[in-house]
């Protein structure tokens, strides 16, 4: 695991996102942002919503720099990358770390309007 260039925790659209910047191979740094989005709904809690949110996670794997993936306990997590290429100002990465939260922004808007307030991650504690 290599040590991280530069750690930023942000909180947007009720969201806690984790930006980390990484060495890459050769003259370029990693950046993932990542974020719990919460629960994916049940069948039996709604199957509309429950098919609308595998419906926004087909949307979302279609070739952009963004994932949403079902993971342990149907919890649904966002990863994104991008590239960048060295020497990164802390300006360079936190226009890219914007600029992966805005390409996100639909799918989050979607999410959240299908989870209801009591079930989404965005009001835990």
């Amino acid at each position: 695991m290599t040590k991280a260039l530069f750690h930023l925790h942000v909180d947007w659209r009720s969201y806690r996102f984790d930006a980390i910047l990484e060495q890459g191979k050769e003259q370029v740094c990693d950046l993932t942002v990542t974020s719990d989005l919460g629960v994916m709904p049940y069948s039996a809690e709604g199957l509309q919503r429950r098919t609308n949110m595998f419906a926004i996670l087909r949307a979302v794997q279609s070739g952009f720099p963004i994932r949403i993936d079902l993971v342990d306990g149907q919890n649904l997590k966002l990863t994104a990358r991008a590239t960048l290429p060295n020497p990164v100002t802390a300006k360079a990465a936190i226009a890219a770390t914007t600029t992966l939260l805005v390409q996100a922004r639909p799918y989050l808007d979607m999410i959240s309007m299908l989870q209801p307030v009591s079930e989404s991650i965005r009001f835990r504690q």
